[in-house]
């Protein structure tokens, strides 16, 4: 059990990655995109800048532990976020603040029981149960189904502390990269809204890099560029 987790943790955490990501934003009603890019440190900071459309352009988000700090172009303000607001849903999509920027490790924070195995998408797969060590993490308790041949887990339901589904999520586009299988797109879906999915699609995703200097800092939040 503890190896599988193991292995999933080392593929999908790490020290820094960069990334080029498209939103894409489904409801009863339309879809909208955005495009952005993604910055990581570690397990407690990331950056993220929206770049299109110009609605949105130049809005960041910039996360330092468990604190969160938004800046919003159009009034010039930086807003600082925590807590039961860092759940909140990123510019109405089905990700909460928490799940755009999480990298912590499940061996960390999380119990497992290994569930008999199960066929998904024609493939057999493990199925794991996690129920969370501490509150200090977004979900009380996860399902994931685990690919053998990427130890990644292709579907995920996310739970709270009742017993409901939350959340869907499913990991899709798996390549290699590097020593490692990494999805290329994230399909979330918010079970608490009725006909929504928001997908994540990554691209130039660089592991290792070199991130911009001082983009982790919020005295340079408001003075952050383009990248």
């Amino acid at each position: 059990m503890k190896e599988i987790l193991a292995r999933v943790d080392a593929q999908l955490t790490f020290d820094t990655r960069a990334a080029v990501a498209k939103m894409i934003i489904v409801s009863p009603d339309e879809t909208r995109e955005k495009e952005l890019k993604l910055f990581a440190r570690g397990q407690q900071d990331s950056f993220i800048i929206f770049l299109k459309p110009d609605r949105d352009k130049g809005t960041r988000f910039l996360k330092l532990g468990g604190q969160l700090w938004t800046y919003f172009p159009r009034t010039e303000k930086t807003v600082k976020l925590s807590g039961h607001m860092l759940r909140q849903s990123v510019m109405g999509s089905d990700l909460s603040y928490e799940d755009m920027t999480e990298n912590k490790t499940l061996l960390d924070n999380y119990d497992g029981e290994l569930l008999p195995q199960e066929t998904l998408d024609g493939e057999s797969v493990y199925v794991v149960h996690l129920k969370a060590k501490n509150k200090g993490v977004s979900y009380a308790e996860i399902k994931q189904w685990i690919s053998k041949t990427s130890l990644l887990p292709v579907k995920e339901e996310r739970y709270a502390t009742t017993g409901k589904l939350l959340k869907q999520l499913r990991l899709a586009d798996i390549e290699k990269i590097g020593e490692r299988f990494y999805p290329k797109r994230f399909i979330m879906e918010d079970k608490l809204k009725q006909g929504t999915r928001t997908e994540l699609v990554l691209s130039d995703i660089k592991f290792g890099a070199d991130v911009p200097t001082g983009i982790f800092d919020v005295r340079n939040l408001e003075r952050t560029s383009n990248f």
